[in-house]
C-alpha cells in the first residue's frame, strides 16, 4: 500500500508538544517539570493497535499511535525525548519521520497506557 498524507480535514486534533525541563526544588535540587514546546499543534490521530505489556514487575495496557502534524521549523525540534498531550491522555514519542522526505508532514510513533502516563 502506497503512502497517502493527510488531508487538512483530517487535522483536526488540538496537541500539546512538552518537553521536560528542570526547575529548583526549593531545597538544594532538582525536579523535572513538562512545559509546553508548541502550545497547540492540529494532528491526524489513528490508533494502530493495543496490547500488554509487563513494566515495573505489572502488566500494563498499551495503546500504540500513528500520528501526523505539518512540518514546521518548531515542529522539526521535536524529539523522542518530548512528550504529547491532549489534556487527557499522553503520548510517549517513540519515533519520529518525514516519510515523504518533503518537509510537509512529520509522522510520530506514540505510545499512550500504562507506565507512560505516570511522571
Amino acid at each position: 500500500m502506497s503512502y497517502v498524507p493527510p488531508t487538512a480535514g483530517q487535522l483536526r486534533k488540538p496537541l500539546t508538544v512538552e518537553r521536560l525541563s528542570s526547575v529548583a526544588d526549593g531545597v538544594g535540587g532538582f525536579r523535572g517539570v513538562w512545559e509546553p514546546l508548541i502550545a497547540k499543534v492540529y494532528a491526524r490521530v489513528v490508533e494502530e493497535r493495543g496490547g500488554e505489556d509487563v513494566r515495573a514487575s505489572r502488566l500494563s495496557g498499551i495503546s500504540r499511535f500513528d500520528i501526523a502534524i505539518r512540518y514546521s521549523p518548531t515542529a522539526a525540534a521535536i524529539t523522542t525525548a518530548d512528550r504529547l498531550t491532549d489534556g487527557t491522555r499522553v503520548y510517549a514519542i517513540k519515533w519520529i519521520g518525514d516519510i515523504e522526505g518533503r518537509n510537509r508532514f512529520l509522522h510520530l510513533y506514540c505510545e499512550s497506557g500504562g507506565l507512560v502516563d505516570e511522571s
